[in-house]
């Protein structure tokens, strides 16, 4: 059986999954979750994932949710090798860094809310009315519904944006003091610390909240992993079908 890869659109965690598929030339099936629509609150999604985020990786009987798990999973089964994966088991190097972007990912998250997640939510719907007629056909949680409610409604707050850039300074002053002595994040070669932390400081440089001129490490650093054939392969991959219709 083809694996298959819950995947949805500018998904960093879904971005590192890729690239780490494609590293290990995996043959797998991508179905598309729409984010926008609440495909990830959906009972059909919460069955496979609980968390109700983005990735979920099936591999027969095996049900992988997490990015830094999956990657873990794969390196397991012998099919991500890097210097950072040692015997099958992730190392010390890589889970360091996978702290570090799980960090991340949790302070900036507000700031994507206010910034592309509104303006998505307005491009697509008209009104608050239209746009929860389309959401409520995937749930009726209204924690869920409530929240997106006031992103699409509320003024852009400003004020969080740079709290948020504030917020993230002292890691990313963090990856540029390793990255001033060694090309990449856990040694002279690329491996799983990139995977977890590359596609995570990407999306921070294209939302600005990384000041690229501010940490020239980090720039070259991007530029480096971009240039990288993983990088491009990971979107290579089609999408099979749509998660839900």
């Amino acid at each position: 059986m083809i694996p298959i890869l819950y995947d949805a659109e500018l998904s960093p965690a879904g971005k590192r999954v890729r690239m780490a598929l494609w590293l290990g030339d995996v043959r797998y099936q991508r179905v598309r979750i729409d984010l926008g629509l609440l495909d990830q609150k959906s009972e059909a999604y919460l069955a496979l994932n609980p968390t109700g985020v983005v990735p979920t990786y099936r591999d027969g009987a095996a049900t992988v949710y997490d990015s830094h798990l999956i990657l873990e999973y794969l390196a397991e089964q012998g099919l991500l090798v890097l210097p950072d994966v040692s015997s099958g088991r992730v190392a010390i190097a890589a889970r360091k860094w996978m702290v570090v972007e799980r960090e991340l990912a949790r302070l900036m998250r507000p700031a994507v809310y206010e910034t592309v997640g509104r303006k998505r939510l307005r491009q697509r719907f008209s009104s608050w009315d239209e746009a929860l007629a389309a959401l409520s056909r995937r749930t009726a949680n209204r924690g869920y519904l409530n929240s997106l409610q006031a992103v699409f409604e509320q003024p852009e707050n400003t004020a969080l944006i740079e709290t948020t850039r504030l917020q993230l300074e002292p890691l990313f002053a963090a990856a540029e003091r390793i990255l001033d002595g060694q090309p990449w994040l856990a040694g002279s070669v690329m491996g799983m610390a990139d995977l977890a932390m590359g596609s995570r400081l990407a999306v921070c440089s294209r939302l600005e909240l990384l000041d690229q001129e501010r940490y020239p490490g980090l720039a070259a650093y991007l530029g480096r992993l971009q240039d990288e054939p993983c990088w491009s392969g990971a979107d290579d991959q089609p999408w099979h079908e749509d998660f839900l219709n």
